[in-house]
């Protein structure tokens, strides 16, 4: 397998990586559950406020 010519050859070892994909799932995750606390907290708010 060639290298691209933009790739160094340290890099090429990880180019099948696909671990980067996991992290993108936690990534979403964490923003799911950052809005869901964002949530809860406008939702105490409005039922302190009556």
């Amino acid at each position: 397998m060639r290298i691209k010519s933009w790739e160094s050859p340290r890099k090429m070892n990880r180019r099948n990586d696909k671990g980067r994909l996991a992290s993108a799932r936690l990534r979403q995750l964490k923003k799911r559950n950052k809005q869901l606390k964002q949530e809860l907290k406008n939702a105490a708010v409005d039922n302190c406020s009556h």
